[in-house]
Protein backbone atom coordinates (compact mmCIF):
# COMPACT_ATOMS: atom_id res chain seq x y z
CA UNK A 1 0.00 0.00 0.00
CA UNK A 2 2.84 2.37 0.96
CA UNK A 3 4.00 2.62 -2.71
CA UNK A 4 0.72 2.92 -4.28
CA UNK A 5 0.26 5.52 -1.95
CA UNK A 6 3.21 7.55 -3.01
CA UNK A 7 2.02 7.09 -6.73
CA UNK A 8 -1.54 8.33 -6.10
CA UNK A 9 0.27 11.29 -4.85
CA UNK A 10 2.19 11.84 -7.56
CA UNK A 11 -0.48 11.42 -9.95
CA UNK A 12 -2.21 13.82 -8.25
CA UNK A 13 0.45 16.05 -8.31
CA UNK A 14 1.57 15.48 -11.43
CA UNK A 15 -1.79 16.38 -12.65
CA UNK A 16 -2.63 19.37 -10.52
CA UNK A 17 0.62 21.31 -11.53
CA UNK A 18 -0.09 20.04 -15.38
CA UNK A 19 -3.78 22.15 -15.43
CA UNK A 20 -2.30 25.76 -15.02
CA UNK A 21 0.92 27.71 -13.89
CA UNK A 22 1.35 28.32 -10.32
CA UNK A 23 3.43 30.77 -8.33
CA UNK A 24 2.38 29.21 -5.57
CA UNK A 25 1.30 25.81 -4.72
CA UNK A 26 0.56 24.50 -1.35
CA UNK A 27 0.49 21.10 0.66
CA UNK A 28 -3.55 22.01 1.09
CA UNK A 29 -4.04 21.96 -2.64
CA UNK A 30 -2.12 18.29 -2.96
CA UNK A 31 -4.14 17.09 -0.22
CA UNK A 32 -7.66 18.53 -1.64
CA UNK A 33 -6.75 16.88 -4.54
CA UNK A 34 -5.69 13.57 -3.36
CA UNK A 35 -8.04 12.89 -0.20
CA UNK A 36 -5.53 11.94 2.19
CA UNK A 37 -4.61 13.60 5.33
CA UNK A 38 -1.72 15.79 5.73
CA UNK A 39 0.01 13.02 8.23
CA UNK A 40 -0.39 10.20 5.41
CA UNK A 41 1.79 12.49 3.02
CA UNK A 42 4.64 13.42 5.36
CA UNK A 43 4.23 9.40 6.33
CA UNK A 44 5.20 9.05 3.05
CA UNK A 45 7.50 11.75 1.85
CA UNK A 46 9.24 13.25 5.35
CA UNK A 47 9.95 16.80 3.33
CA UNK A 48 6.31 17.32 2.82
CA UNK A 49 5.83 18.68 -0.78
CA UNK A 50 9.32 19.20 -1.73
CA UNK A 51 9.78 15.02 -1.14
CA UNK A 52 6.42 14.76 -3.46
CA UNK A 53 8.46 16.96 -6.85
CA UNK A 54 11.56 15.28 -6.10
CA UNK A 55 9.46 11.82 -6.00
CA UNK A 56 8.68 12.71 -9.50
CA UNK A 57 11.13 14.17 -11.25
CA UNK A 58 12.75 10.83 -10.16
CA UNK A 59 10.47 8.70 -11.25
CA UNK A 60 9.03 10.50 -14.43
CA UNK A 61 12.64 11.45 -15.68
CA UNK A 62 15.82 9.63 -14.04
CA UNK A 63 14.27 6.35 -13.48
CA UNK A 64 13.95 5.87 -16.99
CA UNK A 65 17.36 6.73 -17.78
CA UNK A 66 18.70 3.95 -15.31
CA UNK A 67 16.53 1.20 -16.01
CA UNK A 68 16.86 1.57 -20.08
CA UNK A 69 20.45 2.81 -19.16
CA UNK A 70 19.70 5.03 -22.11
CA UNK A 71 23.17 6.64 -23.81
CA UNK A 72 23.86 10.15 -24.03
CA UNK A 73 21.64 10.70 -27.71
CA UNK A 74 18.72 8.75 -26.40
CA UNK A 75 18.56 9.77 -22.59
CA UNK A 76 18.96 13.59 -23.98
CA UNK A 77 16.13 12.76 -26.77
CA UNK A 78 13.58 11.22 -24.01
CA UNK A 79 14.30 14.23 -21.27
CA UNK A 80 13.53 16.34 -24.08
CA UNK A 81 10.25 15.29 -25.66
CA UNK A 82 9.20 14.37 -22.44
CA UNK A 83 9.63 18.41 -21.22
CA UNK A 84 8.32 19.46 -24.28
CA UNK A 85 5.18 17.76 -23.92
CA UNK A 86 4.10 18.20 -20.37
CA UNK A 87 5.36 21.87 -20.55
CA UNK A 88 3.25 23.15 -18.23
CA UNK A 89 4.21 20.47 -15.44
CA UNK A 90 7.83 21.18 -16.20
CA UNK A 91 7.63 24.86 -16.15
CA UNK A 92 5.88 24.01 -12.39
CA UNK A 93 8.24 22.10 -11.18
CA UNK A 94 11.16 24.58 -12.16
CA UNK A 95 9.41 27.20 -10.46
CA UNK A 96 8.48 25.67 -7.31
CA UNK A 97 11.91 24.36 -7.20
CA UNK A 98 14.39 25.99 -8.89
CA UNK A 99 17.25 27.28 -6.57
CA UNK A 100 20.92 26.60 -6.67
CA UNK A 101 21.46 24.12 -4.21
CA UNK A 102 18.61 22.38 -6.06
CA UNK A 103 20.09 22.43 -9.43
CA UNK A 104 23.61 21.12 -8.61
CA UNK A 105 21.88 18.63 -6.87
CA UNK A 106 19.75 18.01 -10.25
CA UNK A 107 22.83 17.28 -12.18
CA UNK A 108 24.45 15.26 -9.61
CA UNK A 109 21.21 12.92 -9.50
CA UNK A 110 20.97 13.33 -13.41
CA UNK A 111 25.08 12.24 -13.89
CA UNK A 112 24.08 9.44 -11.90
CA UNK A 113 21.12 8.46 -14.02
CA UNK A 114 23.16 8.72 -16.94
CA UNK A 115 26.51 6.78 -16.19
CA UNK A 116 24.59 3.41 -16.12
CA UNK A 117 24.11 3.68 -20.15
CA UNK A 118 27.26 6.33 -20.33
CA UNK A 119 29.95 4.93 -18.42
CA UNK A 120 31.72 3.16 -21.52
CA UNK A 121 31.63 6.32 -23.73
CA UNK A 122 32.83 8.96 -21.01
CA UNK A 123 34.87 9.69 -18.31
CA UNK A 124 32.77 11.15 -15.37
CA UNK A 125 33.80 14.65 -15.51
CA UNK A 126 32.79 14.63 -19.02
CA UNK A 127 29.57 13.26 -18.32
CA UNK A 128 29.23 16.67 -15.63
CA UNK A 129 29.75 18.73 -17.66
CA UNK A 130 27.12 17.04 -20.35
CA UNK A 131 24.94 16.55 -17.52
CA UNK A 132 25.33 20.78 -16.45
CA UNK A 133 25.28 21.71 -20.07
CA UNK A 134 21.73 19.84 -20.49
CA UNK A 135 20.41 21.30 -17.33
CA UNK A 136 21.41 24.85 -18.34
CA UNK A 137 19.43 24.56 -21.35
CA UNK A 138 16.00 23.02 -20.13
CA UNK A 139 16.67 26.23 -17.08
CA UNK A 140 16.62 28.44 -20.92
CA UNK A 141 14.06 27.05 -22.74
CA UNK A 142 12.05 26.68 -19.59
CA UNK A 143 11.99 30.74 -18.94
CA UNK A 144 11.89 31.14 -22.42
CA UNK A 145 8.42 29.27 -22.89
CA UNK A 146 9.40 25.96 -25.03
CA UNK A 147 10.17 28.49 -27.73
CA UNK A 148 12.49 26.11 -29.46
CA UNK A 149 11.75 22.37 -30.85
CA UNK A 150 13.32 19.72 -28.92
CA UNK A 151 15.32 18.95 -31.64
CA UNK A 152 17.05 22.63 -31.79
CA UNK A 153 18.46 21.56 -28.30
CA UNK A 154 19.50 18.12 -29.36
CA UNK A 155 21.61 19.44 -32.40
CA UNK A 156 23.32 22.21 -29.56
CA UNK A 157 23.63 19.41 -27.33
CA UNK A 158 25.53 17.25 -29.42
CA UNK A 159 27.53 19.63 -31.13
CA UNK A 160 29.15 20.52 -27.33
CA UNK A 161 29.37 16.53 -27.09
CA UNK A 162 31.60 16.63 -30.06
CA UNK A 163 33.54 19.72 -29.25
CA UNK A 164 33.94 18.22 -25.42
CA UNK A 165 35.19 14.56 -27.55
CA UNK A 166 37.39 16.45 -29.44
CA UNK A 167 39.03 18.18 -27.09
CA UNK A 168 40.17 15.56 -24.71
Amino acid sequence: MTQLTKFVIMDALKNDLSQRQFTKYTVTELLRSTRISRSTLYYHFDGGLDDALVFTFHHELLQPLKTQRLNWEMGTTFILNYLFAHQVLATNIYALTAGPQRLEGAREELCRAFWAGCREQYQQQQLRLLCAALLTEIQIWTTNHFAESPAAIQARLLTFEQNLATSH
